[in-house]
């Protein structure tokens, strides 16, 4: 599965510490989602959790003034998965 995802504007006010919080209300959104049975609401609210991820990300990388490596993160995680049996 390859997901791609849009580079958001980030809004004011936006930090890496509101997106935390922002990650956990779209976790407690999956959880009920999934308790309550409801499949299409569950990828829904993940894919909420996946772009708010992803923002977190970017924000964490514009604090570096776009220099954090993230092709060097992504790569090591990669290696991470396929150590752990994974991925191939």
């Amino acid at each position: 599965m390859d997901i791609h995802l849009p580079t958001l504007t980030i809004q004011p006010g936006w930090t890496a510490e509101s997106q935390l919080i922002k990650c956990q209300e779209e976790l407690d959104e999956i959880k009920e989602a999934v308790a309550a049975h409801d499949d299409v609401n569950a990828i829904r609210e993940t894919l909420d959790l996946i772009q708010t991820g992803h923002t977190l990300l970017q924000i964490m990388d514009e604090s570096y003034d776009g220099h954090l490596n993230l092709v060097k993160f992504q790569a090591e995680h990669e290696a991470k998965l396929i150590r752990k049996g994974y991925m191939e």
